[in-house]
């Protein structure tokens, strides 16, 4: 069986992150790490989205296995760039927050598994430096 992590996912508008997951086998009455190696991904399809509600898709993530998959390792970046495209300066209109999933899919068999292995909030913060037009806010030194 597989259980979903949850984790919040909180950047600033304008900066840039790296987000780094490893799935591995947990005894679920301990809580603890099996030791076992690491769970091999590679085949595995892997789709994560923050969406405002059922229908309206807010942010897909970049997901990246590292190694190809192999180690049971995956993240995803945010560039300056997207960061400033998902919360624009001075647009209230949508939300700065949503819920976001991450699903996995796979052959086991001859069947296809689905499964969601992290969940949570993603937030994109609003940037204090600058103001609404985009522009930096000038630092006057107080006078002695």
């Amino acid at each position: 069986m597989i259980k979903a992590g949850i984790y919040p996912i909180n950047i600033r508008r304008g900066d840039t992150g790296t987000w780094t997951f490893e799935l591995r086998n947990i005894d679920y009455s301990t809580g603890q790490p099996i030791d076992t190696g690491p769970i091999d991904i590679s085949t595995w399809d892997i789709i994560a989205f923050a969406k405002y509600d059922q229908n309206t898709v807010w942010f897909d993530f970049p997901i990246v296995k590292i190694n190809g998959g192999t180690t049971g390792r995956y993240e995803f970046y945010i560039d300056k760039d997207l960061s400033e495209r998902l919360l624009p300066v001075g647009d209230f209109s949508n939300p700065d927050n949503s819920s976001y999933e991450v699903q996995i899919s796979f052959d086991n068999g001859g069947r296809t598994e689905v499964a969601t292995i992290l969940e949570g909030t993603f937030t994109v913060y609003r940037d204090l430096i600058r103001t609404s037009d985009g522009s930096i806010t000038p630092i006057t030194p107080p006078t002695p």
